[in-house]
């Protein structure tokens, strides 16, 4: 989905280009001399666009760090920190691009993404609002404000905000998306229909669209889940309700299973501040791959969710360390499990995905999740299955923990 986000492609595409210099070092950049800091600058660009987030900040670091006020370094390494998930240690460089551009709108722009992965909704406001100052034409500044917005609990500013985007991006779909977001935040159905249905005369394939449709259709048939699946009830370790007992359940359809899990994650704090298109990718080739479970009572209402991919050690490494995604064909078959999605509302909503973890996973090696901190920190976990599955372990069981984990649109 393209987001505030995808301006890192572009601003990577405009990298400078230098000339050719004869190079010297392990990485074939001098220590010092008045080229250095460009050759870094471009060589760090060029492993941004290889999707190789961990090198592109090393180099841009060390351009910056030797040309503290190229704008285009510290806006570069800012980007490169945030798709590494590093969004409290991008803030300092982008700080830096704002000062020595003060009237570039992108490191704002940047800001405003990290600012909102922070759970500081009201800071990435006022930088989406110092974007939009700066660059009243730049479509991807106002859906940055209306993303803060919708984090604040004001859908109506949002919906404003998403259609100033769409006054100068009429064709964006993922605009219109969150446009319907918005208006089903504020009850206006009928309307929400409406921005869905054109983002799906833009974008026919759009999986969120089509969700979104889907779970409308199910509110209007008394809010029931369109699907045939029986509860797997766990009466033995179910949360005594109004509504009865806990169960697992999985839709059959998987439209269906992606629509309840964009509907219900969307109201946790940990998901809401992610980019909208990142983490729903993430559910979308879950949902197509079965890789999913909800918690729900006997009037269907969920409690909890989980999401995983099962794949190679290789692969579960660099997810975990941060240093590259996945694609959906990687997280179909392998001994490690890659939980990338974990709410659960109450203590025992948790433990029967822990319980369900537990079973379904007992035949694999590793678990694999990351788990965030409110200061921005991430740290990878790693859990041997064996004693998980016998019961252990239960100090790295994930409560919510959703990371995309996604560098473009194959990656799951």
């Amino acid at each position: 989905m393209r987001s505030a986000d995808a301006l890192g492609a572009s601003l990577v595409g405009r990298a400078v280009a230098v000339g050719d210099r004869n190079l010297s070092g392990s990485d074939g950049v001098p220590d010092d001399g008045p080229g250095s800091a460009a050759v870094l600058r471009k060589l760090g660009f060029e492993k941004m666009r290889a999707g190789q987030p961990a090198q592109a900040v090393d180099l841009l670091g060390r351009a910056s760090a030797r040309d503290p006020d190229d704008p285009q370094a510290n806006l570069g390494l800012g980007i490169a920190l945030q798709a590494m998930g590093r969004h409290a240690e991008a803030l300092a460089p982008l700080e830096r691009a704002q000062r020595a551009l003060p009237q570039g709108p992108l490191a704002f722009l940047r800001a405003s993404v990290s600012r909102l992965a922070l759970g500081e909704a009201e800071a990435a406001l006022q930088a989406a609002a110092e974007a939009c100052a700066r660059a009243p034409q730049l479509a991807q500044a106002h859906s940055a404000r209306g993303q803060a917005l919708m984090a604040l609990g004001d859908p109506a500013r949002a919906e404003q905000a998403f259609m100033a985007a769409l006054e100068r991006a009429p064709q964006w779909a993922d605009a219109w998306v969150l446009c319907g977001a918005a208006r089903h935040r504020q009850g206006a159905i009928a309307r929400a229909e409406a921005a869905f249905r054109e983002a799906l005369r833009i974008a026919p394939d759009h999986a969120v669209a089509k969700a979104n449709l889907a779970a409308l259709e199910r509110a209007g048939d008394g809010g029931r889940l369109a699907a045939a699946t029986t509860p797997d009830v766990r009466r033995d370790r179910a949360e005594k309700t109004g509504d009865g007992p806990l169960a697992l359940w999985k839709p059959e359809d998987p439209a269906a299973a992606l629509g309840l899990a964009v509907e219900y994650l969307s109201g946790k704090p940990a998901f809401a501040r992610l980019q909208f298109g990142e983490w729903s990718r993430v559910l979308f080739y879950q949902a197509a791959r079965g890789h999913n479970l909800f918690v729900v009572d006997q009037s269907r209402r969920v409690h909890g969710f989980l999401g995983w991919a099962f794949t190679v050690r290789a692969a579960a490494e660099k997810w975990v360390e941060g240093l590259s995604g996945l694609r959906d064909d990687e997280c179909r078959a392998g001994d490690c499990v890659i939980v990338n999605a974990f709410a659960a509302d109450t203590r025992d909503a948790n433990r029967v995905l822990v319980e369900a973890m537990r079973e379904r996973f007992a035949d694999k090696r590793t678990l694999y999740f990351k788990r965030h901190y409110r200061d921005g920190r991430t740290r990878p976990m790693r859990v041997n299955v064996s004693p998980f599955a016998r019961g252990r372990a239960r100090r790295d069981e994930p409560r919510e923990s959703p990371d995309p984990g996604v560098r473009s649109r194959d990656e799951a």
